[in-house]
């Protein structure tokens, strides 16, 4: 069966999602999270769902989905610590040193890669299960028919697809937008949703980069015809009762049962105008835009038009025509036109007349009747469509989550009992032999009592200790017969305060232990690199397919640059091109004075094999020690690193190589969408070109070319 995989913000999330029918949640804990306006997970908190879930056979995935610095990492490995402490079904990874640290020193956990890596080609599978990973989350710019072939190709790794939820304009992980305008770095968690904001183009105003959200409903039984391992819904920003009612949704539609009622749920819980997105063969061109240009926000449902206004007893009614039901207390909006945009007056159902003027409470579909307006409501117009955006009784109310109890590693003790003394003794899982004793001295008991039952009772309660005691068996080492000993149970008591709390200290030292660095400080001589805004092509930092011609590369002294494309969706016309090229060069006697620039993770696989020299460019993200380590073990001819480029800061004395930092004069795309500019966001056929907007007096360029949109800062 495919795997469902709901978005779990908090607590209350998770719990409502595993209730109603989903197969597993992914969430963030408080730090390393792509989602840092959630709620989030405490560690108590995610012990407790984590137990609860799998004692129902669900999973947990836990996502750390940020670009790491040197500077983090301590702090990120007690963090690991804890979670493999408590256990994982997977953790959802963007950064590459992070997968290090896992594969070499926590082998427990599974490596799941985040969509944040942009992987999207079969090659780009390929080089994440070489890295260690056993689930890829693709990118959300996929057909059908691109994710089958990788299917079919890549048989021996999961893999995860995007079914629903918010769609980012430009690819996770490559997004620029967010730090270039508000310094705000979306790779550190803190996206300001720059694509949700209006754009000028034409003296027109529209927010042309605001993504509709996805519905793949259509497609998820043929992801499931084609051995998707799971379907994964966005939302960890949004509430139990959307969560909820999607978990219901897709449920419904996997089971094969009846989902009319529960879209409507879905529409009014959270969403904005939703299209089917890249999965259902955008490039055809009868398919329909996937920006909404005029409204970027959450739309609800269509619910009813307005016939007339009226007044009515020294009130100001709207007589609708109900398309949904309504109701005292829900929540609508209607939408007012501006140059372009819209904007929403949002207000709640204070009073309902039947159409002979008498009070009701509740509406029926197909009715007409009439709406109690407000001062706010008084640029409603006859011909306005309404919005049901929130109904009355669609809250969650909170599950008390205080009884819900903790994950533990579970394990066998042995109590020993000597003539002065009790000892409790086990091995646990990561902190080895533990040994505890209490002197006491041990007498004959006037009664028969056998003690085993109720020594295990007591040493079965841990508190919010990460082990617990199983099973435990007596020992008996005095003159006395095990039933004829006599143990005070208040003493047997302080040996489990003092065995639990050495538990407890042992846990402490082997979380804030650190992790021993591999002896190769500075082992890698690599070169110096050019100020990174040298190198550009046609107003982009990279190549947009690879060239064939040797003159077309970017010269720099004697040496010549090949930043290979982010983004591409011919890859096999790629490397037969790449393959051109090198022939050429090969044959000029110039290979060893080309450098090839490392843009996605795919590229590793595309230079394999050839024995050329390659450089991190700006999209391989190296922000850690563990990083640059990871990109020697490919075995590739590195010549040359370019930094992380939103590294302020950091010591790189302790890498095996020094990296070049980015310049300050260099400005990488806001944007790179698989979005055509001209007739998704503009609303004509599609075509390739270049347009000039602006926002706020700021200015800037919009290239389409190649099946790719980039959005470029301008001076």
């Amino acid at each position: 069966m495919i795997e469902l995989a709901m978005p779990a913000g908090s607590m209350q999330c998770a719990l409502v999602a595993f209730r109603d029918g989903t197969d597993a949640v992914y969430l963030g804990l408080q730090s390393y999270s792509a989602r840092k306006g959630a709620i989030n997970f405490s560690i108590i908190e995610y012990s407790k769902i984590f137990a609860y879930a799998h004692a129902i056979h669900k999973k947990v995935y836990v996502t750390i989905n940020t670009v790491i610095f040197d500077a983090q990492i301590p702090s990120l490995i007690k963090l690991v610590k804890q979670i493999q402490l408590i256990g994982s079904d997977g953790l959802i990874v963007q950064d590459l040193g992070l997968a290090r640290i896992i594969n070499n020193h926590f082998p427990s956990l599974e490596l799941h890669g985040s969509t944040q890596l942009a992987v999207h080609s079969i090659e780009g599978v390929k080089a994440m299960q070489a890295f260690g990973f056993k689930r890829v989350v693709l990118s959300r710019e996929l057909t059908i028919e691109e994710i089958e072939k990788i299917r079919t190709t890549c048989d021996d790794v999961e893999l995860k697809v995007f079914i629903h939820g918010s769609l980012c304009y430009g690819f996770s992980g490559l997004c620029m937008a967010s730090r270039l305008i508000t310094k705000r770095s979306a790779n550190a968690g803190a996206c300001a949703q720059i694509c949700r904001t209006w754009f000028s183009y034409n003296n027109r105003d529209g927010y042309f980069f605001s993504m509709k959200d996805l519905d793949a409903a259509q497609s998820v039984k043929k992801l499931q015809d084609i051995n998707i391992d799971s379907l994964k819904v966005e939302g960890r920003m949004k509430s139990p009762a959307y969560v909820s009612a999607v978990t219901k949704y897709y449920r419904a539609i996997l089971d094969n049962q009846p989902i009319d009622d529960l879209y409507e749920n879905v529409k009014t819980t959270f969403s904005r105008e939703s299209s089917k997105g890249w999965l259902d063969n955008y490039n055809n061109q009868d398919k329909e835009a996937l920006v909404e240009t005029t409204y970027p926000s959450h739309i609800g449902l269509l619910c009813a038009q307005v016939v007339a206004i009226r007044n009515y007893q020294d009130a100001r009614y709207a007589l609708i025509e109900l398309d949904t039901d309504l109701a005292i207390h829900d929540g609508i909006m209607f939408l007012s036109h501006y140059n372009g945009i819209e904007e929403a007056t949002k207000f709640s159902v204070s009073g309902l007349l039947d159409v002979d003027g008498r009070v009701i409470k509740r509406a029926n579909k197909f009715n007409q009747v009439y709406l109690l307006l407000g001062e706010r409501e008084k640029t409603l117009q006859i011909g306005d469509d309404l919005y049901l955006i929130k109904k009355h009784d669609q809250d969650e109310k909170n599950v008390n989550t205080d009884r819900l109890a903790l994950s533990k590693n579970y394990f066998k003790a042995n109590f020993i009992v000597e003539e002065d003394s009790i000892i409790i003794e086990a091995d646990l899982k990561f902190l080895n032999s533990i040994k505890v004793s209490k002197e006491i001295k041990i007498e004959q008991a006037k009664k028969i009592f056998d003690y085993s039952e109720k020594i295990e009772a007591i040493f079965n309660q841990s508190g919010d200790s990460f082990f617990e005691c199983e099973s435990i068996t007596l020992i008996n080492n005095t003159e006395f017969a095990s039933n004829n000993i006599f143990l005070p149970l208040s003493v047997v008591k302080e040996l489990r305060r003092a065995f639990y709390s050495e538990i407890d200290d042992r846990v402490e030292l082997y979380i804030n232990e650190e992790l021993p660095l591999d002896e190769n400080v500075g082992i890698y001589e690599i070169e110096e690199l050019p100020n990174r805004s040298l190198i550009s092509v046609d107003e982009l930092p990279f190549f947009d397919t690879v060239p064939t011609e040797i003159d077309q590369l970017i010269k720099i002294d004697d040496k010549y640059y090949l930043p290979l494309p982010p983004v591409f969706f011919n890859e096999a016309e790629q490397i037969d091109k790449l393959k051109i090229l090198i022939e050429k060069l090969k044959g000029e006697n110039l290979i060893d004075r080309v450098y090839f620039g490392l843009n996605n993770i795919a590229h590793i696989q595309w230079l394999k094999p050839f024995d050329v020299k390659v450089y991190a460019d700006i999209y391989y993200y190296l922000a850690n020690r563990e990083a640059a380590m990871n990109l020697l073990a490919t075995k590739l001819k590195l010549v040359g690193a370019y930094l992380f480029l939103e590294t302020v800061k950091g010591d790189v004395s302790l890498w095996p190589f020094t990296p070049t930092r980015v310049d300050e004069e260099f400005v990488p795309p806001l944007f790179i969408s698989r979005s055509n500019f001209s007739f998704d966001s503009l609303g004509e056929e599609k075509k390739e070109g270049t347009y000039s907007i602006t926002q706020r007096e700021k200015k800037y360029k919009v290239i389409s070319k190649n099946e790719l949109t980039y959005l470029i800062k301008r001076n």
